[in-house]
């Protein structure tokens, strides 16, 4: 709208821009907060110029972090934002499709794929052609369900290999008109043989004091005083009965819980899974996974390698004393899993560490907390951070990539988020006794790369692992310390010619051989 000079009475762009500043300020709510002030300028829009602005309004709004999906949380919390920066859909004036997909399975379970077809462009679409690409290890089923389209209209088409695709003939109709929506749900099938390979796991099956040797627990030097330490608890678990938690406080507290040994990142694609439950006061008090690739002489937050359930937003300077720092903060309200991509480090050994940081929210005397009784309805505070099931796994997905194609030329192309359906870790069927206090199974038989191994051990032991060519040569060696209850961890075998070998393993007297197949 150009620029007036006229700044009392004009009618150029910068007089509007004040004009909806100052009338959306009377449209606000009490008790305020940025997404309340974002809508009341566009309100303001709607009653001065007739929605005229909306889309440039949305757009800059956007760029800033309050776009459509933003969240302001509390207006009593400065910390507790959720920012976004996609404008109002309708705003972009394209043809577009999602794509969700059943996010976890078991290795031959169905996947439950639903594609949200959407027009928003100014005029109609027609000739849609939806194709999707499915991985090796996945067969098209059926169709469940659809919406806007009946699914006797749909044409399912399986000729070409590795490609399911879509087309339709509605009343007449083979497209979408403008801001028409369509929705397709089917399944697909996977294989009993693809799966994510378990190379270590820790399910904290008790508290005894094997338990607590795989971990350390620490407080930070300038924390001496610190009344929450990590300790073992029952009866909040996300498997069995014991977990691992720390207590929200209203004090200056920084905890940490490292495990007390090297984790060496063999396989594909290495990931680290944990689950975790989190009650903590938002934006100042949270929790943070941390990463060493020297030993644990420092650790890196692991903010941009979360691939699924990351980090709740930015935690304020005094939690931790770094600026700028992400962290998990307030309610999970359940144990959720999250996964952290580590394979731009395969090849190394590395180091964890879950960190817990609060702030002193105290404010009288007295030691009365409003911030905390508003928030929790106590002066107490919550559980804090409770983690169990640590998890290194070399993982396995299925994420085709989805396209719609148009007449009019669109084609347009995407993939489910959180890197689509991972499929879990594979249960090992196959077990054995070593002794009369272990089991053990050695998975997957045939192997390509990585051979893990599984125990159940009812007391601290070593193990002494030897892999033997059928000519009786030995070819690889370890020793490893197995703790009581259950864990799992991998070895490099990508290195060994194709063929048959013998895995020796011994525990004191105990005695046992495996005959593994090495193909790729």
């Amino acid at each position: 709208y150009g620029f007036d000079p006229d700044i009392m009475n004009g009618s150029g762009g910068n007089n509007m821009a004040v004009q909806l500043v100052m009338d959306g300020m009377k449209y606000q709510v009490c008790n305020r907060g940025f997404v309340d002030g974002r809508d009341a300028i566009l309100l303001a829009d709607e009653i001065l110029y007739n929605g005229a602005n909306q889309c440039l309004i949305w757009e800059v709004f956007a760029r800033r972090g309050l776009g459509y999906f933003a969240d302001q949380g509390s207006s009593d919390n400065a910390a507790d934002g959720t920012e976004s920066y996609e404008a109002l859909p309708t705003c972009i004036k394209e043809l577009k499709i999602t794509k969700a997909v059943t996010p976890l399975i078991t290795a031959g379970d169905d996947v439950t794929v639903t594609l949200n077809i959407v027009n928003h462009k100014e005029d109609a679409v027609s000739d849609i052609v939806i194709s999707d690409e499915l991985p090796e290890g996945m067969s098209f089923l059926e169709i469940e369900s659809t919406t806007g389209i009946d699914k006797a209209n749909i044409d399912v088409n399986t000729t070409v290999p590795g490609v399911v695709s879509f087309t339709w003939n509605e009343n007449g109709s083979t497209g979408l008109g403008t801001l028409e929506e369509a929705s397709i749900t089917y399944r697909l099938a996977t294989s009993p043989d693809k799966f994510s390979v378990r190379m270590y796991f820790d399910d904290i099956p008790d508290n005894s004091f094997d338990t607590e040797d795989r971990w350390l627990i620490g407080i930070e030097s300038d924390q001496d005083n610190s009344p929450n330490i990590w300790m073992l608890t029952e009866g909040n678990a996300h498997s069995g009965d014991w977990a691992w938690n720390v207590d929200d406080n209203p004090l200056d507290t920084r905890q940490v819980l490292e495990l007390f040994e090297d984790l060496p990142l063999t396989g594909t694609t290495p990931v680290i899974r944990f689950y975790h439950n989190y009650d903590a006061f938002p934006g100042r008090h949270g929790g943070v996974f941390e990463i060493s690739t020297d030993g644990g002489t420092s650790f890196q937050n692991s903010e941009e390698r979360f691939i699924r359930n990351g980090y709740t937003g930015q935690i304020i300077y005094q939690a931790f004393t770094i600026p700028d720092f992400y962290a998990f903060f307030g309610q999970s309200g359940e144990f959720v899993d999250s996964y952290v991509d580590v394979s731009d480090l395969a090849g190394s050994d590395i180091r964890i560490r879950y960190r817990f940081g609060t702030q002193d929210t105290t404010e009288f005397s007295s030691g009365f907390n409003p911030a905390y009784y508003n928030y929790f309805g106590s002066n107490q505070g919550g559980t804090g951070w409770t983690v169990d099931d640590f998890e290194l796994m070399d993982l396995f997905t299925y994420n085709g990539e989805v396209c719609i194609t148009s007449e009019e030329g669109d084609n347009v192309c995407t993939k489910a988020a959180n890197r689509g359906t991972i499929v879990d870790s594979q249960e090992a069927s196959d077990v054995k006794d070593l002794g009369a206090e272990t089991s053990v199974a050695v998975y997957p038989n045939p192997a390509a790369n990585i051979l893990t191994f599984s125990f159940e051990a009812k007391e601290n032991q070593s193990i002494d692992i030897q892999i033997v060519s059928l000519e009786g040569k030995l070819v690889q060696q370890m020793q490893r310390k197995i703790y009581q209850g259950t864990q799992a961890f991998s070895i490099d075998v990508s290195m060994l010619p194709e063929g048959f070998y013998f895995v020796k393993m011994q525990s004191g007297d105990d005695f046992l051989t495996e005959k593994v197949l090495i193909q790729r």
